[in-house]
């Protein structure tokens, strides 16, 4: 499964559900993948030294958005908080997270986050 730039115009409660229907058609073993801006120590940085593109609002999470007006445009997420979402239903980071140059603080090929899910079970 691919879920290009999808987390990113999710709200939270969307992404829950969306978490949800992901375990819900994995198969044990089965793997999706993500592109989406995952906010870690580093990109919360970026993000209040104005560096990050797209220029999330501080808050303090889980959910940062671009726009208030428009909501949905750009969401990231706080790292802890959707890797724990993730987690409750069973899928886990199937190799670390390759991290994009979105947050204006690290030196990457990529713009956003790379993530590798795996539904828990035998393959």
């Amino acid at each position: 499964m691919i879920l290009t730039s999808v987390i990113t115009h999710l709200r939270t409660a969307e992404t829950v559900r969306y978490a949800a229907e992901i375990a819900r058609v994995l198969k044990p073993g089965g793997r999706c993948f993500l592109s989406l801006f995952l906010v870690d120590a580093r990109a919360r940085d970026g993000i209040a030294k104005k560096t990050a593109r797209p220029a999330f609002l501080e808050a303090a999470g889980p959910e940062f958005i671009a726009d208030e007006a428009n909501p949905n445009a750009a969401v990231a997420y706080s790292e802890s908080f959707l890797l724990g979402t993730f987690a409750e239903q069973g899928l886990r980071p199937a190799r670390p997270v390759l991290r994009g140059h979105w947050s204006g603080q690290r030196n990457a090929e990529n713009f956003q986050d790379l993530l590798v899910l795996e539904k828990e079970g035998a393959r």
